[in-house]
């Protein structure tokens, strides 16, 4: 029997637990401005994000006397839940003098007032589940009760406090030093869910341990600056790891400040716009005198002129944004969550029992815990077998993986010219590696010629030169072997190889050195990017008779991801667009996948549905050439469980009706894949907790009235594997589950430049790195060519901008060219 333990536990909750849900709005200025749009001096207390104001907005409702005796949990912005009904609504007006010593800090204007309302909008009953559970647009109110009160015990409780910082996410106070003055905390991330139980819905709290890197608190800016950069003095690095931190000046700790950028000039050298000194001001004007005069400034964001790093200090509670972080930095911060299964398995009943979850708040509302996580069984689906040269197929092993040997591609392709760019000094090397890429290419059955020398300035950064090298090759099938030294060379490779159509591979100097020297791994792994490139398919997963419904031939697959500007830890204005990655099977070979990518507005999750009907036209069109097509199914990532309606109503009826514009009467199957899920599964079948072995899946734990399961694909080299969720969120066909799961375990081996599993479906992995593709393409262009970014009245032209960076100008590859 294989039995595997979930980080899930039950929840409970006593008959008739009402909820009273009251809205909060807290304003401080002067009354007669408060109806006024964007008055100066009026602070929206419940408005603002920042930990400063929630902090004053919890202060003042747990010193309220219409309080007493009821809990409450906040958000600590506009909502409140109670678990007894105010006497009344509350509409108090308090004038600055009368408010309390710790208000009075941060609430200075003596003519002011403070405003607090608060109104009660609604009553649930948190013993009865929604209606509209087995939904697509299900009612989340009471989910989301139920979180709010989870959190609430441990970040107000009076010892051992953690802090929130977003949406089910909350960290210990107490941290641990991690590098360059930057320190950090354990976590975790929890969600409620309503699971399925002997065919009944049940409240479920999921849970997973994390580690942040977060700013020291209450530190010194300028020792936080000095830290960082140690010796080194990279003010370019410690810009942007600081950009929209919060300080605060310690001359007027109730004034928050946003850091946008360092001045150019030195503190001594600075002066105000009257000519005087900036060190005369501080010392005489502020009676701060400045002992670091050769530092340079902070300019803010959100306040105009030049603050002194040793008079800011760092604001609490604030996480480092891992994608502001130096590379060295960025892998040590993921390193810290990479942890062994039953290290992970322990540092999650660890946090669940510092949680305390059973606890007065909880109690109060009628909910209980129960301190086990659930178990269930597992199973293991049969091994896969590949299809590789003339008719032959090899199994892979108990991991998934497995080995060419001396089996041909599946199907072999090539190219007619191979040219090597590389400097004279760079030549012979680059040469030697390019003569064994194409041995290793021909004994794979491939079509390779003699590669071709031409000497260029790998280290430039101007793209008309590349473009200029590079259009002698248009319109034949070359490919470009790129060797150089230079680390800050791929950007601008990848836009010259996207505008002018040429293939490229892109190899750096000390790779190439290994290859020509005889590194066999490696050399396999590009002769299989190079094979896809040139249209090629390395290898096919031989279903046999396992799927029963679903065939191929028949059906066009098609993916697609979205990868969003990050800015600010998306939040914040931003004109960098999204992208939407589109991957199909739409050529002549149902097991090749290829695909494009098309921009839309920044950080809009729902895709733009008039470019997805556009391109989707585009892949059936193509897909009908070449055979009959009966099924479509959309299988899509980054979708939270908010947004099935969105997916169903929006995505898959835009994909249907593409279908019948051009005259296909195909069924429909959408299939939604979840990688950053809350629950952890751990095999304790027998011997130490391990990580569910490849090729696992496991049922229990998941959404009640969906056709939903959790798969392990893949073996995990470092770390936890973790399971993917699957869900089925629409099927004309009524697919069992284990077709489903037969279908989705295939893709994941069809990555094709490894042999082994990957964690999700290969298409929709491809369609995250076109995703990708486009956003660091549009990047290099911003960088190398901003002129040439397409507007119009509104911004952007999204259109022209997918046409001008898409590798076949807008009309659907035929090779998988980002292999």
């Amino acid at each position: 029997m294989l039995r595997c333990t979930a980080s899930q536990w039950v929840i409970s909750v006593a008959p008739k637990s009402l909820a009273y849900q009251y809205d909060v709005d807290m304003v401080f200025g002067r009354p007669e401005l408060f109806d006024v749009e964007n008055a100066k001096g009026v602070k929206k207390l419940t408005k603002s994000s920042d930990n400063h104001h929630k902090e004053l907005c919890r202060h003042v409702l747990e010193n309220l006397e219409a309080m007493d005796g009821i809990i409450g949990v906040y958000d600590e912005r506009s909502i409140m839940w109670t678990n007894k009904p105010l006497k009344q609504d509350i509409n108090l007006t308090k004038s600055q003098p009368d408010l309390d010593d710790f208000l009075k800090k941060s609430l200075k204007d003596s003519e002011s007032v403070l405003r607090i309302l608060i109104s009660r909008t609604k009553i649930i009953d948190l013993s009865k589940l929604p209606t509209s559970v087995v939904s697509k647009n299900e009612d989340r109110t009471l989910r989301t009760v139920c979180e709010m009160i989870f959190s609430e015990h441990p970040i107000t409780r009076a010892n051992n406090q953690f802090i929130s910082i977003g949406a089910g996410q909350i960290f210990e106070n107490a941290y641990t030093q991690f590098d360059r003055g930057l320190v950090y905390r354990d976590g975790n991330r929890k969600g409620v869910q309503i699971v399925k139980n002997a065919n009944q819905p049940q409240l479920c709290l999921s849970l997973d341990f994390c580690r942040k890197v977060f700013f020291p608190a209450n530190v010194s800016f300028l020792m936080l600056v000095q830290n960082f950069m140690g010796n080194g003095g990279n003010y370019k690095e410690a810009e942007a790891l600081f950009k929209k931190i919060k300080l605060c000046p310690i001359y007027n700790r109730a004034r928050i400040l946003t850091f946008k950028k360092f001045s150019e000039k030195t503190i001594r050298q600075l002066k105000l716009n009257d000519g005087t000194p900036l060190e005369a001001y501080y010392r005489t004007t502020l009676n701060f005198p400045l002992q670091h005069l050769d530092e340079r400034a902070a300019n803010m964001s959100n306040g105009h002129g030049d603050f002194p790093l040793e008079l800011l200090q760092v604001l609490p509670n604030q996480p480092v944004p891992v994608v502001r972080m130096p590379d060295i930095l960025k892998e040590r911060a993921l390193e810290l969550n990479r942890l062994k299964p039953h290290e992970r398995f322990v540092l999650i009943q660890k946090q669940f029992q510092q949680l305390d979850l059973n606890n007065p708040v909880t109690a109060a509302f009628g909910i209980q815990v129960n301190p086990h996580m659930i178990q269930g069984d597992f199973q293991r689906l049969p091994r896969m077998r590949m299809r590789v040269g003339v008719r032959n197929t090899v199994e892979s092993n108990d991991q998934g993986a497995f080995r060419f040997d001396k089996n041909l591609y599946y199907k072999p392709a090539g190219f007619e010219k191979l040219i090597v760019f590389a400097t004279r000094y760079e030549s012979q090397k680059s040469l030697e590696c390019a003569d064994a890429i194409v041995a290793a290419a021909i004994s794979k059955g491939m079509k390779m010629p003699k590669p071709t020398f031409k000497e260029f300035n790998t280290s430039s950064q101007r793209l008309n030169d590349w473009l200029t090298a590079m259009n002698e090759y248009k319109g034949t099938k070359t490919c470009i072997l790129i060797i150089d030294k230079n680390p800050e060379s791929h950007p601008i490779v990848k836009l010259a190889e996207a505008r002018t159509g040429v293939q490229t591979q892109h190899l750096q100097f000390d790779t190439a050195f290994k290859v020509a020297r005889g590194r066999p791994a490696t050399l396999e792994n590009i002769v299989h990017k190079l094979n896809i490139k040139a249209g090629g398919i390395n290898h096919v997963v031989d279903f046999g008779q396992h799927l029963k419904t679903i065939k191929l031939a028949e059906t066009l697959i098609i993916s697609m991801d979205v990868s969003h500007p990050t800015g600010d830890d998306y939040k914040g204005s931003i004109d960098e667009p999204s992208i939407v990655g589109l991957v199909g099977n739409y050529l002549a070979d149902p097991n090749e996948f290829a695909g494009i990518f098309f921009f839309q507005a920044p950080r809009q999750e729902a895709i733009d549905q008039t470019s997805l009907q556009i391109n989707v036209k585009k892949m059936l069109q193509q897909a009908k050439k070449h055979r009959s097509i009966k099924n479509v199914i959309l299988i899509r990532d980054a979708v939270s469980e908010g947004q099935y309606g969105q997916v169903l109503d929006d995505e898959l009826a835009s994909i249907t009706q593409s279908t019948l514009d051009v005259s296909i009467k195909a069924k429909i199957i959408g299939i939604l894949v979840t990688k950053d899920g809350n629950t952890r599964h751990f095999n304790v079948s027998n011997g130490p907790t391990s990580s569910l072995p490849p090729r696992s899946f496991v049922t229990f734990g998941s959404r009640f009235g969906f056709k939903q399961f959790f798969m392990t694909a893949h073996r995990s080299f470092a770390g936890t594997a973790k399971s993917v969720m699957i869900t089925v969120i629409h099927d004309d066909i009524e697919l069992s589950i284990g077709e489903v799961q037969t279908f989705l375990l295939g893709l994941t081996h069809m990555h094709q430049i490894v042999t082994a599993p990957v964690s999700i479906p290969a298409p929709l992995y491809q369609a995250d790195v076109l995703a990708g593709r486009g956003q660091k393409l549009f990047r290099a262009l911003k960088k190398y060519a901003e002129r040439e970014i397409p507007r119009n009245d509104d911004g952007i032209d999204y259109n022209q901008l997918s046409n001008l960076l898409n590798f076949n100008n807008g009309n659907l590859p035929m090779t998988r060219y980002t292999a």
